[in-house]
């Protein structure tokens, strides 16, 4: 199931992102993808709910998630899917 999790998760990052999912990795973030900036981030938030029908995150997850490390976590904590 964890790996159904990353495909979903590193083809919607790769879709969003304008990236090729292969060169997506766990240290992927805020700081080392130029596109993904303050607008792909809101946007990046609003499809993963959509994607893995997530109750709505605080302000403060969504602040914290700005790694794909760090978003998978909120995801294994918060989705039925995992």
């Amino acid at each position: 199931m964890a790996e159904d999790l990353d495909t979903r998760l590193y083809e919607l990052l790769s879709n969003l992102l304008g990236l090729p999912a292969d060169e997506i990795t766990d240290e992927s973030s805020m700081k080392t993808v130029r596109a993904w900036d303050s607008l792909k981030h809101m946007e990046l938030i609003f499809a993963l709910e959509q994607t893995f029908d997530l109750p709505q995150l605080s302000t403060d997850e969504i602040v914290e998630m700005t790694s794909v490390e760090r978003i998978r976590t909120v995801l294994r904590e918060k989705c039925a899917c995992v």
